[in-house]
């Protein structure tokens, strides 16, 4: 997601990519603007039904994702 290559990423043909509720495709939104991954990560797995799910945070352009006020 980093290098902004997702073609190069081995996942499965019907793989999903949302944002918000939002469903995207590979490349779109946070896929042409992330600059690195947050320090928070939660992944879930569900190993029955072979679906994983991850949530955390993102550097967007060099700002934590959502970016946030600085005083």
């Amino acid at each position: 997601m980093i290098a902004h290559i997702p073609s190069e990423l081995p996942l499965a043909c019907d793989v999903r990519f949302t944002e918000n509720g939002q469903k995207l495709r590979r490349g779109d939104s946070l896929w042409a603007t992330t600059s690195g991954p947050g320090k928070y990560k939660l992944y879930v797995t569900d190993p029955k039904s072979g679906q994983i799910g991850f949530y955390g945070t993102m550097f967007e352009n060099g700002d934590s994702w959502p970016a946030c006020a600085q005083t």
